[in-house]
């Protein structure tokens, strides 16, 4: 059958959607993340520079650089401020602000030096993707008649990366079909470079302005104001998406979440209430709970030392997430200060009874006063030390020791093995105890977090990893912290912005489709990286909120990954069955990340006759936007641009629940 003939062959009744688009993202900061053409976002990055003579430090605007960040919204201009340092002694305060005109972008900075800085200058770089533009050419104008014209090289030529270095107020780069134009205006003459940073093993073009010369005094500004214009036009062809078969391996819990930091805030009961959370993870306070060693014996527990009733919150929260029969993990961040006095580093191995005594206190005391014992116990990103640092041998060794202890003392609490801070963590941190029969027999699951850098590649092959380690020792494999970006929390109001969302989306959708996990934990479920705030005495959802909810809710419990394949580079599909006795329901989730579009859906079952159609978007929270008629196993159906649209559709005795 022809790709026309599935087309044909399905009639749509859900509509589409005009979604007004933003122009621009902008990180943290207020650096320029992406911008939009069409419904497509394309990489173009800015940063601020201000490097050291001989560039052998530099300041800089990137997030994770800056401190003491602000961010203010009005009229239409959004303004970012924020602090950053060159090495020990040199600070300047920035300031970016951005306002989108029509068909551009105007964005104004300004460096303002706290000490006398001795510098090469105050630079502004501009980078777009190699991908994007490769084979094209860069210009740099001078008013009218004035350009000088380079190539874009296809292939990096070492030792070479300047490809162009002019005064200029203005810099034009096009892809090599012509199609993609970026044009960077400035507000006056300055010297601007064009350079191939694949020379620093960066995939991007980079184009700099000198905004100022040399050194800047203290109290003194440079400051200087550009215009980007982004034109072209995106591939918006009909897409294909086929369902080829069920994973029946890998089954899925549901969506569950992080009770950490906060969990007495309002936005916790209502998450709770709101979400089907289907595995939560909980904070195991041990610098709290033994604020000084209860006595020199690890051995014989002194209990009139420990702070159970400085901890009274953390374990009735603890009991609320137990009585709703919800599988915990419970996970240490902080050890007792007298017995590790410097986070991020190793504990000496002569100290670790007194660390396992500490332990296993807390949770008998959890047990006996409270009725808790979680299910997982871990030490949160033990791979970098947030904050206890362990070597892959310290790792399994660890797991042994409290694996004994807690069996000791007759409690159900095994280990988890990993908790790493991403996936890109090389699994070589797990093998001394995947090697070792005994610390296998204390661990019952793995785990990762997600957070991303801004290239996916290496972090699906690690999450792939990852999964496939946990099928290999036979374990559950867990996400037990999701969300794209660990600086995050520096700058709490990108959290309501869409443009976050649409970043945490596409980490949510890769680690279900490549790492197939029986849960992944958002990180958080509370006030902190809030999926809601607290405004007027009520609690208002954010679109990462809808998002989430759309995954939790939609999804039935215990269902099984289906393997599913697009032709679509902007979409990432993953896919559902579950089976009873008397029905299957089949949920396919789709995140578009690019302009809106026509999908023909394959492979659905035969007896299945319609899907029942829900989106959120930039202007639609969860709605149920219609529904589409399957004839054959295919359906055809509309997509909004950047947006998360899910199919839902039941062959057996009723239409699919979904809690709303």
């Amino acid at each position: 059958m022809s790709f026309r003939q599935l087309v044909i062959g399905a009639m749509v009744v859900a509509t589409s959607v005009t979604v007004r688009a933003e122009l621009a993202r902008h990180d943290g900061p207020g650096n320029l993340r992406s911008m939009n053409m069409g419904g497509r976002f394309l990489s173009v990055s800015t940063e601020i520079r201000m490097p050291s003579q001989g560039w052998s430090t530099s300041a800089t605007s990137a997030r994770w650089s800056v401190s003491n960040a602000s961010f203010s919204e009005s009229g239409g201009e959004q303004r970012w401020s924020g602090q950053a340092r060159q090495g020990n002694s040199t600070w300047f305060s920035f300031q970016q602000t951005g306002r989108q005109v029509e068909d551009h972008l105007e964005l104004s900075i300004q460096v303002t030096s706290a000490t006398n800085a001795s510098l090469e200058g105050i630079f502004f770089f501009i980078s777009v993707a190699v991908s994007d533009f490769a084979g094209g050419t860069g210009a740099i104008q001078n008013g009218p008649g004035q350009v000088t014209i380079v190539r874009l090289p296809p292939n990096n030529t070492p030792g070479s990366p300047h490809l162009v270095a002019r005064l200029g107020d203005g810099v034009v780069l096009k892809d090599a079909d012509d199609n993609i134009q970026l044009e960077i205006g400035a507000d006056r003459t300055m010297f601007a470079t064009i350079q191939d940073n694949r020379e620093w093993n960066s995939p991007f073009y980079a184009t700099f302005f000198q905004i100022h010369g040399g050194s800047l005094p203290a109290g003194q500004t440079a400051s200087a104001s550009f215009t980007f214009r982004l034109t072209g036009v995106p591939d918006t062809a009909p897409a294909l998406l086929e369902i080829e078969k069920t994973a029946s391996d890998f089954v899925f819990d549901g969506w569950g979440g992080n009770f950490v930091f906060n969990t007495n805030a309002p936005e916790t009961q209502f998450m709770l209430q709101n979400l089907r959370v289907a595995w939560a993870r909980t904070q195991a306070s041990l610098r709290t709970w033994e604020p000084s060693n209860d006595n020199s014996d690890p051995h014989q527990t002194d209990w009139s030392r420990f702070a159970g009733i400085g901890l009274r919150q953390e374990f009735e929260f603890a009991r609320q997430i137990e009585m709703l029969g919800i599988p915990r993990i419970a996970s240490t961040w902080w050890l007792p200060q007298w017995l590790h006095p410097e986070d991020g580093t190793v504990l000496p191995r002569a100290k670790w009874d007194e660390l396992a005594e500490c332990a296993t206190s807390y949770l008998l005391y959890g047990k006996e006063h409270y009725g808790v014992e979680p299910d997982f116990y871990s030490f949160n990103e033990p791979d970098i030390g947030v904050y206890l640092k362990q070597t892959p041998e310290e790792h399994r060794d660890l797991i042994k020791l409290f694996g004994e202890r807690f069996a000791a003392a007759g409690l159900r609490t095994k280990l988890l093995l990993g908790d790493v801070a991403s996936p890109n963590a090389d699994t070589a941190f797990a093998q001394p105890a995947t090697s070792d029969d005994e610390a296998l027999s204390r661990v019952t699951a793995v785990s990762v977090h997600s957070w991303a850098g801004d290239d996916y590649a290496d972090w699906i092959a690690g999450m792939q990893d990852w999964s496939r380690l946990a099928a290999h020792i036979g374990r559950p494999f867990l996400v037990t912290e999701v969300g794209a970006d660990a600086s995050a929390w520096n700058f709490g109001w990108m959290f309501r912005q869409f443009g976050y969302a649409m970043e945490d989306l596409r980490n949510y959708l890769n680690v279900l489709r490549h790492g197939r996990p029986r849960s992944a934990l958002q990180w958080e479920l509370t006030s902190d990286y809030g999926l809601a705030y607290s405004a007027g005495g009520q609690v208002v959802p954010t679109k990462r909120f809808w998002m989430v909810k759309q995954l939790s809710n939609v999804t039935p419990a215990a269902s099984s990954y289906l393997e599913t394949r697009t032709d679509c580079t902007d979409l990432i599909p993953v896919g559902f069955a579950r089976h009873t006795a008397n029905a299957l329901t089949t949920t396919l989730h789709i995140g578009n990340f690019g302009p809106g579009r026509q999908l023909t859906v394959t492979g659905l079952p035969t007896a299945l006759n319609r899907l029942f159609v829900f989106r959120t978007s930039e202007t639609e929270n969860l709605e149920q936007i219609g529904v589409v008629l399957v004839r054959g196993g295919s359906a055809v159906v509309d997509l909004a641009p950047q947006s998360l649209t899910t199919l839902v559709g039941r062959c057996g005795d009723r239409r699919p629940r979904v809690r709303r």
